[in-house]
């Protein structure tokens, strides 16, 4: 760059600085020439006064075109290195800060004019900006504080050069500005380029920081975090790529084995020897399998195999076999000797298809039959003999996923009384409209539900479901009309710890009156375990649900038991009791005296599988309070029981078509129906 006063350019990497030759004038002879200009001007100017301020201008200008110098030079010090030392960039700061001390002193001398004032703030401002960043900034910052502070001082170069009133302290401080701007320049962005690649190395290190806990977490997620084994997804995952892959049918297995009375490990030596137990497995497991095989822990004492193009000695029996003679060893646990035997089921994609849950549902069926041939053993799946075990091990699936499928379904029937003449309750009974299989009453699928645990999350929506269309009902009907919904809870429902807790949050969220809802316990539920059943109906009865002892006459216990130790409400007659005894000639007075007897310890009976009109008056006479059944009314979807309640359907005899049928059809469906209980 030219700069004003006619010197030369700036100088490159191998000239000196100020006073080593080059092309710019030496300090004596700059100085001399800027004091000679200096003196004649200030003397035409009428301004002696301010000489000595003027003085003070040139030796601040000496000092800028020096650090000017200084600083091209370290610029083009640290690009021919490639690089910057810790030393070398103190020094540049070093020079610019001194460089932006001067040009403030400068400025307050001899920046008289409005525009110069101007100039000498954006300077100061951008020069303040550029180096508040050098230490602290971001690089893409950097580099915006360095192009504003190039801007400026280009700008108060052209202002004190192109000036028609110029001095020729003014059009040197332009010239010296020039320079310092050029030299700036180089270095800003050589500074730019440096704090970019520091930027990228530490953007670099983050994202090598993040990969790191991003692999961490994916391993975490796909791997059982106490045997370090794949888990159910990665299993499923790995399965699902073998499926993929082209070949022959019959070069799949999976081979699903558990531990044999593993349970009794942990109850008795506690869950850490368990563990550790599992662990020593896992690895035995791991002994007996080729690299390229894959074992996973599903969960519990569980455990999963894949096999691929096996054959001969790796064939899913043979390594059965190798696992079930590994695993047969002793165990030794915290001094503890433990002997484990275990179950293996086994299955191929050449019999049970090419989807993974099939595969593993056949396997899975397969342990099953294991088990039940006596444990220690493996059965391999046979589709023709395992069918009815695969298709409820398919149903049980299924119904996991019924709720979130929309899949169940309540229906209502009406309970009777005798006294007002109306329906005051309605029974809310479960129906699961299956897709391949149609409407299933609860005797098709509640023991399955009963024997692996899936009756609690079952039995938690009916009872939210219940609880919901109770309070629709209590808004929409006339006061009074309202009937008390029933719901029947199951032996591990009962048993929950969390049930008293979860219908009173239902009671608290809903608003519904808990009067209005009523809880119906077997009597073998209630038998179960005594103390825990009174502690239960206690604190449900303390929030005014009412209580209800259901199917009595199934059992073998007394009126008189149940009246002193449960604090219920009502009694529900078992339906087949009733019509056996309602007009048994042998023995004509069990039924009345049941009643009378239930009255004398405060419950009011409900007698259930009315089915005929005689039925329904011989119980009116023996004062029974309330009935239900189809002679009534049979179960109702939701929206025709809103229907019945309103009286837009009648009852005894209004059937609407959904459930017609015969005594034999309804007593079928009623057994379903109590099934569920």
């Amino acid at each position: 760059m030219t700069q004003a006063g006619g010197r030369g350019e700036s100088p490159g990497p191998s000239e000196g600085g100020a006073g080593n030759g080059g092309t710019a004038p030496g300090w004596a002879v700059l100085a001399a020439v800027l004091l000679l200009l200096s003196a004649g001007i200030l003397a035409g100017s009428g301004l002696r006064e301010h000489a000595r301020q003027d003085q003070r201008a040139l030796l601040l200008l000496g000092e800028i075109e020096a650090r000017a110098y200084l600083l091209s030079s370290l610029s083009w010090e640290a690009a021919a290195r490639d690089g910057t030392s810790p030393a070398l960039a103190a020094r540049e700061r070093e020079v610019l800060s001194a460089a932006l001390r001067d040009i403030g002193e400068l400025r307050s001398l001899d920046a008289t004019r409005e525009r110069e004032q101007s100039a000498a703030r954006r300077v100061a401002r951008a020069f303040r900006e550029y180096a508040a960043t050098l230490d602290e900034g971001p690089a893409e910052q950097t580099g915006e504080a360095a192009g504003r502070l190039r801007d400026a001082l280009e700008e108060a170069e052209r202002i004190y050069a192109a000036d028609a009133r110029r001095t020729a302290l003014l059009a040197d401080a332009g010239g010296v500005l020039g320079l310092l701007a050029a030299a700036t320049a180089a270095g800003l962005l050589y500074v730019r380029y440096s704090r970019a690649r520091e930027a990228a190395a530490a953007a670099e290190a983050e994202r090598r920081a993040l990969r790191r806990s991003e692999e961490l977490f994916r391993h975490r997620a796909l791997h059982d975090p106490l045997t370090g084994l794949p888990n159910r997804t990665l299993f499923q995952e790995r399965l699902r790529q073998a499926l993929s892959r082209p070949g022959t049918p019959g070069r799949v297995a999976v081979l699903f084995m558990d531990l044999d009375n593993f349970k009794v490990v942990n109850d008795s030596l506690g869950h850490e020897v368990g563990d550790r137990l599992l662990v020593a497995v896992s690895r035995r497991l791991r002994g007996c399998l080729r690299s390229t095989d894959v074992a996973a822990r599903l969960g519990g004492d569980e455990f999963t195999v894949l096999l691929e193009d096996f054959s001969g000695t790796r064939c899913p029996e043979e390594v059965s076999r190798r696992i079930l003679r590994e695993l047969g060893k002793p165990f030794v646990v915290e001094g503890h000797t433990l002997f484990v035997e275990a179950s293996v089921g086994v299955a191929t994609d050449a019999d049970d298809g090419e989807r993974p849950e099939d595969l593993l549902r056949a396997a899975d069926v397969a342990l099953y039959r294991a088990k039940a041939a006596g444990k220690n053993r493996y059965h391999v799946f046979d589709r023709e003999g395992d069918a009815p075990e695969l298709e409820r091990l398919r149903l049980e699936n299924e119904l996991r996923e019924a709720a979130a499928n929309g899949e169940l379904e309540l229906f209502y029937q009406p309970v009777y009384s005798l006294e007002l003449g109306r329906a005051v309750g309605m029974e809310a009974l479960l129906r699961w409209n299956h897709p391949r299989r149609g409407t299933m009453l609860p005797g098709q699928f509640i023991p399955m539900a009963e024997e692996t645990g899936l009756i609690v999350p079952v039995g938690r929506w009916v009872l939210e479901e219940a609880v919901r269309q109770a309070r629709e009902w209590e808004r929409s009907l006339p006061a009074g009309a309202a009937p008390m919904v029933g719901v029947n809870l199951s032996l591990r429902q009962f048993q929950n710890p969390g049930l008293v807790e979860h219908v009173a949050r239902l009671l608290r969220e809903s608003g519904l009156d808990p009067s209005l809802l009523t809880l119906e316990i077997t009597e073998s539920v209630a038998m179960h375990d005594v103390p825990a059943t009174v502690e239960i109906l206690e604190r449900l009865n303390a929030m005014g649900v009412w209580l209800v002892i259901d199917d009595f006459g199934t059992g073998n216990s007394s009126i008189a038991y149940v009246g002193s130790r449960f604090r219920m409400n009502h009694l529900k007659l078992d339906g087949t009791f009733v019509r056996e005894f309602l007009d048994d000639p042998e023995n004509p007075t069990i039924l009345p005296g049941l009643i009378d007897f239930a009255h004398t310890v405060g419950l009011r009976v409900i007698a259930e599988g009315v089915e005929t009109r005689g039925q329904f008056e011989r119980l009116r006479e023996l004062g029974c309070e309330f009935v239900q059944g189809y002679y009534v009314a049979p179960p109702l979807p939701a929206g025709e029981a809103t229907k019945l309640l309103a009286g837009r359907i009648p009852l005894f005899g209004g059937e609407p078509p959904r459930e017609r049928g015969g005594h034999k059809e309804r007593r079928s469906k009623d057994a379903q129906d109590r099934a569920y209980r």
